[in-house]
């Protein structure tokens, strides 16, 4: 049996003012980002694919 969990977050701003409070929200609470993912990377390096192209 697997448990599905959610939490959708609706934000109004920017992306990059967003990405910039992501990252600081966990220090709010004493904890850190221990990793990021680049997808648009991970795509090009493993399929040759380029993001928001078809």
């Amino acid at each position: 049996m697997t448990a599905r969990y959610s939490r959708p977050v609706h934000v109004n701003g920017d992306s990059d003012g967003t990405v910039a409070a992501v990252r600081a929200a966990p220090g709010e609470q004493d904890f850190g980002v221990l990793t990021e993912i680049d997808v648009q990377a991970t795509l090009k390096a493993g399929l040759g694919h380029e993001w928001g192209t078809a």
